[in-house]
């Protein structure tokens, strides 16, 4: 999976009221506006550069490559972060929140920025 963090600090375009859960801890789940357009194709998915970001931890990837990275990128309910460094346990609960925004919202989002209003 495409692995970035250097994006965190570029516009945030939504927030999931879903946080990361890591032990006690939570964490915001963050989608951002990436510079680079194009280079995030994933087995012919493309979402605009869009970037998921775990808010206060190194874990960001392209959302192509978070959604679909491998045939069981939507299976499982750990996502782990620089290894075993950090594990996330609540996967299934972001992507529970995450794919009607992907479905409802983004395409909006994206016609949007293609038209530039």
């Amino acid at each position: 999976m495409k692995y970035i963090k250097q994006y965190e600090s570029r516009e945030v375009i939504h927030t999931l009221k879903t946080k990361a859960k890591s032990g006690i801890y939570e964490y915001p789940v963050q989608l951002i506006e990436s510079d680079s357009k194009y280079s995030d194709k994933t087995n012919g998915y493309s979402y605009n550069g869009l970037i998921l970001s775990i808010a206060g931890t190194p874990g960001s990837w392209y959302l192509s490559s978070f959604l679909h990275y491998t045939p069981d990128s939507l299976y499982g309910n750990d996502i782990h972060i620089s290894g075993d460094d950090w594990v996330c346990t609540n996967k299934q609960e972001i992507l529970k929140e995450l794919l009607p925004w992907v479905k409802n919202e983004y395409p909006m989002w994206r016609d949007l920025k293609k038209y530039n209003l």
